[in-house]
């Protein structure tokens, strides 16, 4: 496939040591104005036109006005070659590592008047037993009145456990996090611009009280070295050796490396026979231990 390029380099006036800093710090970093209007113009025009087509599987996480299209990068070359750009990757690849593949996307509308999605990390929702990357670009002007990013800064080194609240997930003892002075930051960006952040980075959205909707893409995207059970192929790699590659192949080297097998194990059961069976044979082995 055709790696599509970016005019210019990312806008970051931060060294490559102080951005691996302060994502190993905080969980998370920004560049500003990595892409210009006119090259994010045909990305943007791909990912809301999933508004018309629709999803191809059910969207558990739509609510509403808050509505969630997925695996859009497996149905749009123009998003494949967008994400793979030389741009993004070696922003990308001093943080995360040579090699990624992609095992999950989304374009998320949050339309006026959507409510609160609460405080979560993506890895409570995945379940994937290896930290891995968001990969957040802004479609168009996140503010606080539209309903824009909050994060918690150092909260990925916790893993947070959840309950279902409703259609959602919510971390548990979060709601601390509402306090004024309860250590949460809020990341405004404008259409261009992008946010890496760990999974297990503590985030959040809140009202939506303006007239328009809010857009954002989100790629997330594993080490290739990094095996997701719950993934099907083809698969979809971004980078190797620190470049682009745009390209889906039919295996991963990691599916068959037994310590990976053993490591998702808990989550390969869970995914094909459900939770109960998972903590039934974790109660049995915690009885034979």
């Amino acid at each position: 496939m055709t790696v599509m390029e970016s005019t210019r380099a990312a806008a970051n006036s931060a060294t490559v040591a102080e951005r691996v800093a302060q994502f190993e710090r905080d969980g998370y970093v920004v560049s500003r104005g990595m892409f210009t209007p006119t090259e994010m113009r045909d990305f943007i025009a791909e990912c809301w036109s999933f508004e018309v087509k629709g999803s191809h599987r059910p969207e558990p996480n739509s609510k509403g006005t808050m509505q969630f299209y997925s695996e859009i990068f497996r149905r749009s070359e123009l998003i494949r070659r967008f994400i793979t750009q030389k741009t993004l990757i070696d922003f990308l690849v001093p943080i995360t590592g040579p090699d990624l593949w992609m095992r999950w996307d989304q374009a998320v509308a949050k339309g006026p008047g959507s409510g609160v999605f609460a405080w979560h990390t993506d890895t409570g929702y995945d379940l994937l037993p290896q930290p891995h990357f968001e990969v957040w670009i802004a479609l168009s002007a996140s503010r606080q009145d539209n309903g824009g990013l909050w994060v918690v800064p150092g909260s990925h080194k916790v893993r947070q456990r959840h309950k279902r609240v409703g259609k959602h997930l919510e971390a548990i003892g979060s709601e601390r996090y509402d306090a004024p002075n309860g250590g949460k930051a809020f990341i405004e960006a404008n259409e261009g611009d992008v946010i890496l952040f760990s999974s297990l980075l503590l985030h959040k959205t809140y009202e939506n009280t303006t007239g328009s909707s809010r857009w954002a893409y989100v790629g997330e995207m594993l080490k290739l070295s990094d095996y997701d059970p719950t993934s099907k192929p083809p698969y979809f790699v971004v980078a190797k050796d620190g470049k682009p590659a745009c390209e889906f192949v039919d295996t991963l080297a990691c599916s068959s490396d037994p310590a990976q097998i053993v490591k998702t194990l808990p989550l390969a059961l869970r995914h094909r026979f459900g939770g109960p069976l998972v903590r039934r044979i974790r109660a049995a082995l915690k009885a034979t231990a």
